[in-house]
């Protein structure tokens, strides 16, 4: 669940999210995302509230 969150987010700010692995190793996450956003892009959601 947590990598499918991951990719949600990535997906929202036009980045890439790259996992490469090896056989009893483990695995290696890439996250990229461009420093400027596109003019098309979704603004945060708001609805977070704080106590």
């Amino acid at each position: 669940m947590g990598l499918a969150i991951c990719r949600r987010i990535v997906e929202r700010h036009h980045g890439q999210l790259t996992a490469r692995s090896r056989p009893g190793e483990g695995a290696t996450f890439i996250v990229q995302l461009p420093l400027t956003q596109p003019p098309d892009a979704v603004p945060p959601s708001s609805s977070t509230a704080h106590a």
